[in-house]
């Protein structure tokens, strides 16, 4: 369970998983259970490294729709 609270807290669905309880709420308590879960440190970093391919591919884009 702590591991899916993990993932979740990672991925930052904290909103999806608890509708009905304010992301203030949710937020700290998942962050205490995940700490030094493996599956939420390889999936925050697997966000990181998706996000900014991302904003290389925009920038390339970019710059070569401007040229």
């Amino acid at each position: 369970m702590a591991g899916l609270v993990a993932l979740i807290h990672a991925a930052e669905l904290h909103r999806l998983a608890f509708p009905e309880v304010p992301v203030r709420e949710v937020k700290p308590r998942m962050k205490k259970i995940a700490e030094g879960r493996w599956a939420g440190d390889d999936v925050r970093a697997a966000i990181r490294t998706m996000q900014a391919a991302m904003v290389a591919v925009t920038t390339v884009t970019v710059i070569t729709a401007v040229s």
